[in-house]
């Protein structure tokens, strides 16, 4: 049969085999027959090699197409489809090629389809566990507490001695470390001037990690109130790597000669033990009943019933507090910051009004140049407050070009006067917020239930064998 010459590999030729073997056998000739004019060029040949070459090419042609169609029935039975140009060429080779590739990405999408899946369910498991491990790591922080003392069977009394008398062994953190020491049984009075009669004096008890006690004085020899000489201890910087026991107070009957007269000898002589880490047991155990407010064209402050914890112990609820007077009559210069910490008083009663330097009991001439730098200085009265005392708030006042500020008689809205107040922090111990306000909360992290998410199961889909490959 003669070969008729093609018009071009077109989409019919590919889709019918005649044309197809047509057109493969028309090329190999128009080869031959160039193969044979080259070497008849180098040879000189006799003419009829080219007319006996032709019809082997064309026979070679048709058993590679048949090959291919055989090659092609195969792979549709189940074997790897072979990539090669000879599959590529065949129209069924070629469709088995897509079949199988078609074959291969749908079991590929039924894998991506559960991993996907998987993964969102991985999601939710590894929220929960995360949110699970931060109440778990806050809780521990809780009960690990700061610097305190944690059991034994310690106790520190103020006897007819010129000292503190400390019994029983105690056990305390510091810095994360547990330590035991049998407690020293004479405490010391640090000594900065005698205590005039009918005055006031406070110490802060602490022990160090070699188990020595000290008692640090609150700065100042004259006090007229017991929450003053406390709140003054407020000032005081802790000692480093040490932790607090308790506080002392002692009101002079006649004077009191530090380190010549018994501790007990006076009016009065207070001893506050601290069994525990001060956030667990001093704060607000409820927000406010109403919240703190700087009073409208005046100079007095309110705020609702308070409930609080102090020492481990729940007060009575104190009565809202209406329209109350500033307890100092501070001050703030002209275009600086000042603030005061409102604070539950000594008597667990009422409240008091701290100014931001923490001298109680004076007036304090506050000149902040910033109103980060007055708020850090309400944050470090919070750190180092006595648990007798607890935050309720706090006031921050700008004051402008109107004059001097004087707390109690300059109206908080007076001209070019921009009052901030803020209420104390109510609620969950959170170990990434202890500073301010945070530092005073009593409620502990809830210990997590069982984890409810579900877990990520073994992939059913099967497993995806390879439909294709390269080569020959």
């Amino acid at each position: 049969m003669a070969l008729e010459k093609p018009k071009g590999l077109t989409l019919a030729t590919i889709h019918d085999p005649r044309k197809l073997l047509n057109y493969l056998s028309h090329r190999e000739t128009v080869v031959g027959d160039l193969e044979g004019r080259v070497t008849a060029l180098e040879t000189k040949p006799k003419k009829e090699k080219k007319t006996k070459k032709a019809p082997v090419k064309a026979a070679a042609a048709a058993v590679a197409i048949l090959l291919c169609l055989v090659f092609s029935f195969g792979m549709a039975h189940g074997e790897a489809a072979r990539i090669n140009i000879q599959n590529v060429q065949s129209p069924r080779g070629l469709l088995n090629i897509l079949e199988k590739m078609d074959t291969e990405v749908d079991a590929l999408r039924t894998v991506a389809n559960e991993v996907r899946t998987d993964h969102g369910t991985d999601i939710t498991w590894s929220t929960e566990v995360d949110a699970d491990e931060d109440a778990i790591n806050n809780y521990l922080d809780f009960v690990n507490g700061p610097n305190c003392a944690i059991g034994g069977t310690w106790s520190i009394a103020a006897g007819a001695a010129v000292t503190l008398t400390g019994s029983g062994f105690v056990e305390y953190r510091i810095n994360g470390q547990k330590y035991y020491a049998d407690l020293d049984t004479t405490i010391t009075l640090e000594d900065e001037g005698d205590v005039d009669d009918t005055k006031w004096r406070a110490w802060r008890i602490e022990i160090d990690r070699t188990g020595a006690v000290t008692a640090l004085a609150d700065g100042d020899t004259q006090h007229d109130e017991e929450e003053i000489a406390m709140m003054n201890l407020a000032a005081e910087a802790y000692t480093a790597n040490t932790a607090t026991l308790g506080y002392f107070t002692i009101d002079s009957d006649g004077g009191f000669n530090i380190g010549t007269d018994n501790v007990n000898g006076e009016t009065a002589a207070h001893v506050y033990l601290l069994r525990g880490p001060k956030n667990q047991i001093s704060g607000l155990n409820a927000a406010l009943g109403a919240s703190l407010a700087a009073d409208e064209d005046a100079a007095t402050w309110s705020c609702g019933t308070v409930d609080a914890n102090r020492l481990g112990v729940k007060l009575t609820q104190i009565a809202a507090i209406a329209n109350q007077a500033m307890d100092d009559a501070d001050t703030i210069a002209t275009l600086k910051y000042g603030a005061w910490l409102i604070v539950v008083d000594q008597a667990g009663t009422g409240a008091y009004a701290l100014a931001a330097d923490g001298a109680a009991g004076s007036v304090s001439a506050m000149t902040y140049a910033t109103a980060a730098l007055a708020s850090a200085a309400i944050d470090t009265l919070c750190t180092q407050l006595p648990p007798t005392m607890i935050p309720i708030g706090k006031i921050e006042v700008y004051n402008g070009t109107g004059g001097t500020f004087t707390a109690g008689t300059t109206k908080w809205d007076a001209t070019s006067v921009v009052t901030t107040v803020t209420d104390a922090t109510v609620g969950t111990w959170d170990r990434t917020n202890t500073t301010g306000f945070d530092q005073h909360k009593i409620t502990p992290p809830t210990i997590p239930a069982s984890i409810t998410a579900p877990l990520v199961g073994t992939i059913t889909a099967p497993a995806v064998t390879e439909q294709t490959v390269r080569g020959n």
